[in-house]
């Protein structure tokens, strides 16, 4: 599935086990929007406490991997709706 192996194994000799995130928005809406069956970015990290909030909106595509935009762009503009809906009634 990756385009460029060197670059997917220099990425897991230098950056995959090491990256640590240094910020996160604490209110700042954010959309967390993945492929169900994305096989290149895991996305179990985002079951970590730090990545909840009511700021937060996260979508799992169904029949979309890591390109869901194309597998399924209906989902992934209606993702982007609810974004722009939360952001609108937020405020």
């Amino acid at each position: 599935m990756p385009y460029n192996m060197a670059a997917v194994e220099w990425s897991d000799q230098h950056f995959d086990r090491t990256y640590l995130s240094k910020w996160w928005p604490q209110q700042l809406p954010t959309l967390v929007l993945s492929g169900a069956q994305d096989r290149i970015v895991t996305q179990e990290l985002w079951n970590d406490a730090r990545y909840e909030g009511p700021h937060i909106l996260r979508r799992t595509v169904a029949d979309a991997g890591h390109f869901l935009w194309i597998d399924q762009p209906k989902a992934a503009r209606a993702a982007f709706t609810q974004l722009v809906r939360h952001i609108t009634t937020a405020g």
